[in-house]
């Protein structure tokens, strides 16, 4: 059977997520967890972030421990995507709350099948998600809710301890799903790939 690859995989899943999402809110190669790994495809939806790593036929899974451990972090849901080659080894690896899609090679045509979904993250860390925001964004957030006296001159990581103590997760989230389309100069699916200051 002819084996797959990220090459191929990465348009047939987006073709699968844009049935669901709106392609503005659908990223590649988003760096998380202060860019010690790089997600994939990141989907942020209003109330929450999904997470899908790919291990095509042709990929090893000897980082995915260290991947599993990021996306824990960020994500409220994550999946790996794997060919059937991996389904039995990474079945073992992943946590019984992460999804997995089948991507196997037909004959024809890559397809791109769901085999288990996901259920909500019990290790997604607000701080994690709220380190996406980029100085300026914090600034823009502080404010709306309040929270800015005092704060013009703080360190950015002092501006995420605020936050995260007066924001919920979903209001994270939330956030982040209306920021990211709006951002400038900002890598995105479109351009290949994605960058966080």
């Amino acid at each position: 059977m002819e084996r797959t690859t990220d090459k191929l995989v990465r348009p047939r899943l987006r073709e699968y997520l844009g049935v669901y999402y709106d392609s503005s809110h659908v990223y590649e190669e988003l760096a998380i967890n202060k860019g010690r790994t790089i997600a994939d495809i990141a989907v942020f939806s209003e109330g929450e972030t999904i997470g899908l790593e790919i291990k095509s036929g042709k990929d090893t899974l000897h980082r995915l421990p260290r991947q599993i451990e990021s996306y824990d972090k960020f994500f409220t849901r994550n999946y790996i995507v794997v060919d059937d080659n991996h389904l039995a080894k990474v079945e073992r690896m992943v946590p019984i709350y992460w999804g997995i899609f089948l991507a196997y090679h037909d004959g024809t045509d890559i397809v791109i099948e769901l085999y288990r979904d996901a259920e909500l993250n019990p290790n997604q860390n607000k701080r994690t998600v709220l380190e996406l925001f980029w100085r300026d964004e914090t600034t823009d957030l502080l404010k709306k809710y309040d929270l800015y006296k005092g704060m013009s001159k703080t360190r950015l990581s002092q501006r995420y301890t605020v936050l995260s103590a007066r924001l919920s997760i979903d209001e994270v989230c939330k956030e982040l799903y209306e920021l990211l389309p709006l951002r400038q100069n900002w890598k995105t699916s479109s351009t290949g790939g994605s960058q966080i200051c």
